[in-house]
C-alpha cells in the first residue's frame, strides 16, 4: 500500500526492518501515520446498528427521539470483509504492534474499524468503511425505511419526508412504551 501511493520512504523502512532499534520504531510509527492521514482524508467510515428499537440509541443517536432512523436494503455479499465488518466487542481495546503493521496490516485495520468494548455491546454494530465518492452510499445500501422519533418536530418530520420524496421508502415511528420501557415500531 505505501508504495502504490508513493510512499518510497516507508518502503525503504520497512525492508530495513530493525525491531529491537527504538529509533528504526519510531520512525515506522510517524511515517505509517503519515500514510494513515493520507488514506483517511479518503475514506468513509459508517456505522449501523442491527437494532431499531433500542431505547439507548433513540436516547443518544436520535436525541432523545427528536430525529430519526433509516433502514437499508442489505444486498448479498454484505458480510464482504473487505468493506464492511461487524464490530468485536472485547473488555478492553486491542493493541497494535508495529510489527503487526508490517505483516498484517488487514488486521491493523480490522482491528481500528471494527473493535469496541464490551459497555457499547447493546449497539450491535456494524461498520462499512469505502472511498468517498458521490453517492457511494446509495450505491452500496439503499433506503429502504425511515423511522421518525416520536418528538421529532412537524417541520423535521417534513424536511426528512421531501428528502426521499420519490423514492420506495415506507415510513414509521417508534413509540416507547413507557410502562415496559421497550420501543415499538409502528407505520407512520
Amino acid at each position: 500500500m505505501a508504495s502504490q501511493f508513493g510512499f518510497t520512504a516507508l518502503v525503504k523502512h520497512i525492508r530495513r526492518i530493525d525491531v529491537k532499534s527504538d529509533t528504526w520504531i519510531r520512525d515506522l510509527i510517524m511515517m505509517a501515520r503519515e500514510v494513515a492521514l493520507f488514506l483517511l482524508k479518503d475514506v468513509t467510515v459508517f456505522c449501523l446498528s442491527e437494532r431499531n428499537d433500542q431505547p439507548l440509541m433513540w436516547s443518544h443517536y436520535a436525541n432523545c427521539h427528536t430525529g430519526f432512523c433509516i433502514g437499508y436494503l442489505c444486498p448479498v455479499g454484505i458480510d464482504n470483509p473487505r468493506i464492511i465488518f461487524k464490530v468485536e466487542y472485547s473488555e478492553k481495546p486491542r493493541t497494535i504492534s508495529c510489527l503487526q503493521l508490517i505483516q498484517d496490516p488487514g488486521a491493523v485495520h480490522r482491528d481500528l474499524v471494527a473493535t469496541k468494548t464490551e459497555p457499547w455491546f447493546y449497539e450491535r454494530e456494524w461498520r462499512l468503511t469505502f472511498g468517498n465518492m458521490q453517492g457511494g452510499l446509495e450505491l452500496l445500501l439503499p433506503q429502504r425505511e425511515i423511522i421518525l422519533g416520536a418528538k421529532i418536530t412537524e417541520a423535521n418530520e417534513a424536511l426528512v419526508r421531501d428528502a426521499v420524496r420519490g423514492r420506495r421508502v415506507n415510513f414509521y415511528r417508534a413509540v416507547p412504551d413507557q410502562a415496559t420501557g421497550t420501543i415499538e415500531i409502528e407505520p407512520s
